[in-house]
This record gives C-alpha cells, sequence and structure tokens, in this order.
C-alpha cells in the first residue's frame, strides 16, 4: 500500500464522521442480532464501504482487521437492502484470498449474480488454484496457505494471528497429514487450560476421522504408565506433559505450543521451561508456536534461543 494511502486510512479511522458512522452501523448490527427495526442509509453504508475497501489495502493489522469488520458488518446489516455490497465483499474476498467467505456469500446470497471481467475471473481462479492443497478439502486464505507450505518445508514456526483465521486447524491438519503417511511418530501439544484439551482433542478426533484413520490414532490426555500407539497425540498441560517425560521413554517427532501467550505467565513458565528443555534434550522436534498477537513472539527467546524460526503473521 502506498504512502498516500496509509495516510488516507489513518485520517479516515481517526476521523469523527468515521466513528459517527461506525456507532450507527454498530447500533444497527446489534439492533439487527435481537430482532429489532434499524435503518442505515445509503450515504452511510457507501462511506463505510468505501473505507473497508481502503482499510484492506492496508499493511497495518490493526487497519485491515477493522475493514474486515465494518464489512461483516455491513453484509449482515445492509446487503438485503444494497445487494451492491455483495460483488464489492466478493471482490475483497478473492482479491486477499479469503476463499471460505466467498463460499459462505455463495450460500447467503443465491440470488445475487453478478459478473467480472474476464481478466479478474482468471485471476480469481488462479488465486484459487494456488491456495488449493489436495491433502485439505477446504481452500485456504492467503495467510493459511502460507503458513501451510512454511510447515511443510520442515522449518520451525512461530505464527501470529486472531482466532479467526484458522490457524489451528491448519497446524492440526498438516500434524495429521504427517502422522498419517509416517510409520509412527509421537507430537507433543501444549494448552494451557483443561478446557483447551477437550477443545483440540476433539479436534483431532474429528480430522482423524474425516481421513478415516482415527483408528490407527491415539489421542492422550492424561499421564499413564504402559505403551502407547505409533501414532500419538499428547494434548497436556505441561504440568501432564511434564510428569509424561519422567518416563523417559519418549522421543517427539513435533510440538506445538497452541495460545502461547497464555502458557508462559510467571506462575507457570519454570515448569514450562523445564518441560521444553528436556524435550528438546531427548528430541529433535519440528516446534510450531502459535500466538493472537506479535507482543508475545519474544516470550520463548530464552527457551529456544538456538532456534531460528520462521515468523508467519497473518
Amino acid at each position: 500500500m502506498s504512502n498516500f494511502l496509509e495516510k488516507l486510512a489513518s485520517n479516515i479511522f481517526n476521523s469523527d464522521g468515521y466513528k459517527k458512522s461506525t456507532n450507527l452501523l454498530f447500533s444497527a448490527y446489534v439492533k439487527h442480532n435481537i430482532g429489532a427495526d434499524y435503518n442505515v442509509e445509503h450515504k452511510e453504508v457507501r462511506e463505510l464501504l468505501t473505507a473497508a475497501q481502503i482499510f484492506y489495502k492496508s499493511n497495518d493489522e490493526i487497519t485491515r482487521r477493522e475493514g474486515t469488520i465494518v464489512l461483516a458488518m455491513l453484509l449482515d446489516v445492509s446487503a438485503k437492502k444494497f445487494p451492491a455490497i455483495i460483488p464489492i465483499a466478493n471482490s475483497l474476498f478473492s482479491t486477499s484470498g479469503d476463499f471460505p467467505n466467498i463460499s459462505l456469500l455463495q450460500k447467503r446470497y443465491p440470488e445475487v449474480n453478478f459478473r467480472y471481467s474476464l481478466y479478474h475471473t482468471a485471476q480469481i481462479e488462479f488465486h484459487k488454484e494456488i491456495n488449493t492443497v489436495k491433502d485439505l478439502n477446504f481452500i485456504l486464505t492467503d495467510f493459511q496457505g502460507s503458513l501451510w507450505n512454511d510447515l511443510i518445508s520442515g522449518d520451525d514456526v512461530i505464527t501470529v494471528a486472531p482466532t479467526s483465521a484458522g490457524k489451528t486447524h491448519i497446524i492440526l491438519s498438516y500434524l495429521i497429514n504427517e502422522l498419517m503417511n509416517s510409520s509412527g511418530a509421537f507430537a507433543a501439544i501444549l494448552v494451557p487450560t483443561r478446557a483447551l484439551i477437550a477443545e483440540v482433542s476433539g479436534k483431532i478426533h474429528q480430522l482423524a476421522k474425516e481421513k478415516n484413520i482415527d483408528n490407527e490414532v491415539e489421542i492422550c490426555t492424561i499421564p499413564r504408565d504402559g505403551s502407547f500407539k505409533d501414532k500419538t497425540f499428547f494434548v497436556m498441560t505441561q504440568e501432564r506433559l511434564h510428569e509424561v517425560l519422567q518416563r523417559g521413554d519418549i522421543y517427539f517427532n513435533y510440538l506445538f505450543i497452541d495460545e502461547a501467550h497464555n502458557i508462559t505467565d510467571k506462575s507457570r513458565g519454570v515448569l514450562l521451561h523445564l518441560t521444553i528443555e528436556k524435550i528438546i534434550e531427548d528430541s529433535v522436534p519440528q516446534i510450531i508456536i502459535s500466538m493472537p498477537s506479535s507482543n508475545y513472539q519474544n516470550s520463548f527467546s530464552t527457551i529456544f534461543k538456538d532456534v531460528e524460526f520462521k515468523k508467519r503473521n497473518n
């Protein structure tokens, strides 16, 4: 994005007119969700849609996110009254590689027909082909596609993106594929809470079931004695994983630290450090770290001081 457009985006974002229009839009969005009457005039819709298009082109993460929020609310609140919003949204989604939202638009508004130029249509199809992975049953966003390529390269990766970006789904899909195509492998997945143990375990089970390998894969969430299946996911907090490591006979091929910003607090940081040190001492895993904000990227610098991470931000 040019300096002119960046300054324009900043001026719009900080203007009183934009703040007034977004307040009106948010009020209408709330009323829409509770079934109350509301009205957003064509003037506000046009101005907010213009702002969203400019924000989408920004290099700043916060500004781009503002554009996606405004566009999402406009679609919910005004798309039926002003259907011209839909082809504009479709174009923005395709340009930014957001193909899941394109599919959602088609399902929600099948009655709205529009056509792009042959050149623009070819661009979209080419973009879609680039974001298609044969091992997955859905088209990736640009961020997901870049993250997937980082993962399959075998690099150690730190990925930063909000929860809605689908980073965990991509990482788990990658790990399922890796274990499925191996003769045997162990993956350690560190999460901050018991609730996330259940959530992540459920996602792994569903992905394995979709690929008909749920009988081949074991998901271990509680430390125990005895042997494990050749292809096992250990989904645990650092406390539980540290207990597993005391066995001394576990080799991990993959270490995925999910919601990493919630694991590194002072009260649990020492045990986390010891757990990771033990894994690295006994194994040489591919390390994958996921978090919602770049503010936490350096939290693991002392633990992984000799690891060169490839950083992937949304």
